[in-house]
């Protein structure tokens, strides 16, 4: 009876918060689809009140010097070099296989630069990946734990990283194993927690970690009230240097990813206007999607990019497709967000909109304005190589 009961419940609560959310995704969906701030454009094309309006926008951009407690690379050099500043250090990597575990899945970006950013600081790590199911007998459960306790033993690092978007309720390994195997063999552990929740909080950081990273300033306060482990405010996880950055861009516009957060609400608007832009919404699903190899490729070339990073009202983050523009000096539009300008300055790093009627505006109008769009990304990916790059990031981790 009480299980029944429980479900009723269960079920009534879940239908309520549907029915409340509702009326509020509906008219964020109407928002995103207005005119906004400029008029609206028309078969295309941007008229001379366009022109107007954005010409005052761009004319005196803001160049705000990122508040965060960073370290740029002029204060890591040392005269010991920096081999010191990671002597010592035996990092680990604790994953989840996704999508079936394909490593050229774009899913499994995180695992690669992850890797590829510590080689080139001068590490190596080891990876250890966690099978994918959260529906293991407990056998199974003991064997996973066994096989990992065997690699730390084998190969005795001195700090483990756990990407905190896997699973709170996955059987195969959960956080209290972990503590153990920290305690006994005394590593720390690094927590990334890009994505922010209350209950990925409460259940990686009150006990496990020592170090937690995370992208969401206005969270301090809480994050400080659940964890004594040291934090470090950052963008996103680092990227690899990118080394050819004098592609042709040939492409116009280029999105790859999910069609979620109302992005396709925004990306209408261009495909509407036979923008010429290449566009794309994989949805995580391997047919569809861009290996990360080629999506790479693919941003390389391209002029202009979009991402945002909408949680629900007055909750925002930044997502992994900002940090690429970045990387690849692709100018980024990105929807008007408190923390993307809490770390980088809009109009100088970025360009802010809040509908999809203002992306093709701006889009169209930084297309027309060759020059301006170059000074920009130029200017965004050398603050970000010089605020947050990869030595800087892991330096402030281990360090």
């Amino acid at each position: 009876m009480n299980s029944r009961a429980n479900y009723i419940f269960w079920k009534l609560r879940t239908y309520t918060q549907y029915l409340l959310q509702f009326p509020l995704a509906f008219r964020r969906k109407i928002r995103v689809r207005s005119k906004g701030s400029l008029p609206r454009v028309r078969s295309g094309k941007i008229n001379d009140q366009h022109f107007l309006i954005l010409n005052s926008l761009y004319r005196q951009p803001t160049f705000i010097e990122s508040s965060v407690g960073n370290t740029p690379d002029h204060f890591l050099a040392r005269e010991e070099g920096v081999e010191y500043l990671f002597s010592g250090v035996k990092p680990m990597l604790l994953l989840k296989k996704r999508i079936h575990g394909s490593e050229d899945m774009i899913e499994n970006e995180f695992a690669h630069n992850l890797t590829v950013t510590l080689r080139e600081v001068g590490l190596k790590p080891e990876l250890f990946w966690l099978d994918s199911t959260g529906e293991s007998k407990s056998h199974e459960s003991a064997n996973q734990v066994q096989s990992l306790e065997a690699k730390l033993k084998q190969i005795g690092p001195t700090h483990l990283v756990i990407d905190s978007n896997q699973s709170t309720q996955d059987s195969l390994l959960n956080e209290s194993s972990l503590l153990d195997l920290k305690c006994r063999y005394g590593i720390k552990v690094i927590v990334i927690m890009l994505d922010f929740s209350t209950t990925k909080l409460e259940y990686w950081c009150r006990r496990l970690a020592d170090v937690l990273v995370y992208c969401r300033p206005d969270q301090e306060s809480k994050i400080r009230s659940v964890t004594k482990a040291r934090l470090l405010c950052w963008p996103g996880s680092p990227y690899p240097s990118i080394s050819n950055l004098e592609a042709k861009r040939e492409i116009d516009f280029f999105y790859s990813g999910s069609a979620s957060r109302n992005r396709k609400d925004f990306l209408t608007s261009l495909i509407d206007a036979d923008m010429k832009c290449k566009i794309n919404f994989g949805n995580r699903v391997r047919a569809q999607s861009y290996s990360y190899d080629d999506y790479m490729k693919t941003l390389l070339k391209s002029k202009i990019t979009f991402s945002n990073g909408f949680v629900r009202r007055g909750e925002d983050l930044i997502t992994g497709r900002a940090l690429e523009a970045f990387s690849t000096q692709t100018l980024l539009i990105y929807e008007e967000s408190k923390t993307m300008s809490y770390f980088f300055s809009p109009y100088s790093h970025y360009i802010p909109v809040k509908t999809g009627n203002e992306l093709l505006a701006h889009s169209l109008y930084l297309l027309k304005n060759e020059e301006l769009r170059k000074e920009i990304a130029e200017s965004a990916h050398l603050f970000y190589k010089r605020n947050y790059s990869n030595l800087a990031f892991w330096s402030g981790v281990f360090n």
